[in-house]
């Protein structure tokens, strides 16, 4: 089933007619993320058609017309009464800190999300795994990096060396 949710146009955002009050309707292709803000809880909306840039935080309030789609993204995050998380697959520094891509426990990799490290503080099993095998994969990387280096010295070598008989 479909689902969708009454929202102001995204175009229309900086406008200032009444044409820019008016609440169109758009569709939800899927919930990315959730968060709690000063209303309640809200979910990160990507919108069927438009770019992952363009998804927007929506009150949990809005979803009337979305049930659906909210029951099945609660569903997947939830596990024995609260979220589980299965693994941890990539980091990356942002301003705020560090930020650990997380795989939840029976959800498919499109309901991946990043998690802020302090939410890590009380249970660092998770990053203590990821850690471990990000170190051991380095390595590899670094030996194929540094062996690929070696063959380019290599061949260059080769390609730049000169024979004692082109001198004459």
């Amino acid at each position: 089933m479909r689902s969708f949710l009454k929202k102001k146009p995204f175009a229309a955002r900086s406008l200032s007619s009444s044409e820019s009050d008016e609440e169109r309707e758009y569709e939800v292709e899927k919930i990315l993320d959730d968060k709690i803000g000063k209303d309640g809880r809200y979910y990160l909306v990507k919108w069927l058609g438009y770019a992952k840039k363009q998804s927007t935080w929506e009150n949990e309030d809005r979803f009337e017309n979305a049930k659906e789609i909210l029951e099945e993204y609660k569903k997947c995050l939830k596990g024995s009464g609260r979220r589980e998380m299965e693994k941890i697959l990539d980091d990356e520094m942002r301003e705020d800190g560090k930020y650990y891509l997380v795989k939840w426990k029976r959800c498919d990799d499109s309901m991946n999300t990043w998690r802020n490290e302090q939410e890590f503080k009380h249970d660092r099993r998770l990053v203590k795994d990821y850690e471990k095998r990000k170190n051991r994969s380095e390595p590899r990387r670094k030996i194929a990096q540094e062996s690929e280096a070696k063959r380019r010295l290599r061949q260059k070598t080769v390609n730049s060396s000169v024979d004692y008989y082109d001198c004459f």
